[in-house]
Order: structure tokens, then C-alpha cells, then sequence
């Protein structure tokens, strides 16, 4: 599960942008690099095993291209997303709040007691 969500985060200079992830796909496939949404810096994550991150930083420099900063590991997001379940899924039917008796018995299905 770990390695479907690991991914090496670059950042770079804005006007890099294009060559960086035509660089970086060609190196993790096609797809696997996505611009993250950061107003005060420019930053790409690749879907790529953290262990191989120096290879990302070696593709990048080969093609004219200096990282700023690098880190590598687990979108947190997306790891909590898949380690809670999906959030669109249907929940088990709970009883509603109050439904409990005092004695701590749940109401039958019908309304009565049980």
C-alpha cells in the first residue's frame, strides 16, 4: 500500500515547469507528474519510489534543470484517504442518536422494545 503512494516532490523554478515534467515523465512514465497546487513556490510531485530520489534530481540536472528542494515519501493525504476507507462508500447502517433505551437495549427494527 506504502508503494502506491510514494512519491518524490521537486521544487523548481516556474519557468522550468514544462521541461521538468516532460523530464521526469520520461524517467517515472507517462502520468506520473502533476504540478501541486502551492501559490508561494513551484513545486511537482512524481510518482516514484523515494529510494530513487537522487534519480530524479540526476534526470532534472541533466536537462538543465536545479532543484531547489527535494523530499521524498508518502502523499499523507492519500494515505489517509486509503487507510480510512473511501469516502464516498456506503456506511453500515448505525442507530440513530437517541435510539438507545435506558437500560442500554437499541430499539427493534420495528419500534419495539425488545
Amino acid at each position: 500500500m506504502l508503494s502506491s503512494q510514494a512519491t518524490v516532490r521537486v521544487r523548481i523554478d516556474d519557468g522550468d515547469v514544462g521541461r521538468a515534467v516532460a523530464t521526469l515523465e520520461m524517467l517515472a512514465g507517462s502520468g506520473s507528474t502533476q504540478r501541486l497546487p502551492d501559490p508561494s513556490a513551484t513545486w511537482l510531485s512524481v510518482r516514484f519510489d523515494p529510494d530513487r530520489a537522487a534519480d530524479v534530481n540526476r534526470a532534472l540536472a541533466q536537462a538543465g534543470i536545479f532543484v531547489a528542494r527535494l523530499e521524498a515519501g508518502a502523499e499523507l493525504e492519500t494515505l489517509f484517504l486509503e487507510l480510512t476507507g473511501d469516502p464516498g462508500a456506503p456506511t453500515p447502517d448505525l442507530p440513530a442518536p437517541g435510539t438507545a433505551s435506558e437500560s442500554g437495549e437499541s430499539a427493534a427494527p420495528d419500534g419495539g422494545e425488545r
